[in-house]
């Protein structure tokens, strides 16, 4: 379908642009957060007008990669919540079985995000995209349209990290409560980021799982990746979510 624009993007895109549009062949991507350069690229291509100085845009013109650097960022109150009706809803609630061991085929499952970036400066990964948390009064306002709408009894929380930060994941368990939301939810933590009390909450608020990043087993290589954590702080981190009745997933290479 060579009539067909493709624009691809992501974290792969963002930081080895001429690797995917050289594999992939696709006409343009975009770097960063991709709401404001997706829209003004389909805008200048659906009026022929020139897309070259679009922020965080990336194609080739006379042979050469162009990249603009980053996508400009919306501050998530301008972000509208998605049009549920264009998508089969009913179908990507059961996926209870991709976390079957601490959900259920029975659960009706929903994935959303309360942040988006990362602290962390791991090489291996996406180094630079800064964190940033919605506002407990924006999220809570998005929960209750999501239980309203699909009634979930599982929450999955896309974040590169949920708990990036200990006072956030304190103010989000409190919320969680304070609201009455009884779903159960699956996160991503960092085991340096944890203690006892942020466990507690964690708990009470019905978190069921988190997955941490452990990535290796040695500690030489774990610095050479730019983790900063040791395999104490990981031993230490899964001993006290198991003890505070939590389940652990490990990401590994």
């Amino acid at each position: 379908r060579p009539e067909v624009t493709v624009v691809l993007g992501g974290w792969m895109v963002t930081y080895l642009p001429e690797l995917v549009l050289r594999k992939t062949g696709a006409d343009f991507a975009v770097a960063g957060e991709g709401e404001v350069a997706f829209l003004k690229l389909v805008n200048c291509l659906d009026c022929q007008e020139d897309y070259a100085a679009i922020p965080g845009l990336i194609f080739r013109r006379d042979g050469k990669l162009v990249s603009n650097g980053l996508g400009e960022e919306l501050p998530f109150e301008q972000l509208p919540m998605p049009l549920w009706h264009k998508y089969p809803m009913e179908y990507y609630q059961r996926i209870g079985w991709y976390f079957n061991s601490f959900c259920t085929g029975y659960d009706r499952v929903m994935g959303w995000a309360v942040s988006r970036g990362c602290p962390g400066r791991c090489n291996f990964c996406t180094p630079g995209a800064g964190l940033r948390y919605k506002k407990m009064d924006l999220l809570a306002a998005e929960l209750h349209e999501i239980e309203d709408r699909f009634h979930p009894t599982f929450m999955y929380w896309m974040d590169n990290l949920t708990m990036g930060s200990k006072a956030y994941g304190r103010q989000f368990c409190e919320m969680l409560m304070r609201e009455k939301f009884r779903f159960r939810y699956f996160m991503t933590g960092r085991v340096d980021r944890i203690d006892r009390e942020t466990l507690r909450l964690l708990k009470q608020s019905g978190c069921a799982c988190i997955l941490y990043g452990l990535e290796s087993a040695n500690d030489d290589l774990l610095r050479f990746m730019g983790k900063d954590t040791t395999l104490e702080q990981f031993r230490e981190a899964v001993r006290l979510t198991k003890e505070a009745g939590i389940g652990v997933n490990i990401s590994a290479m």
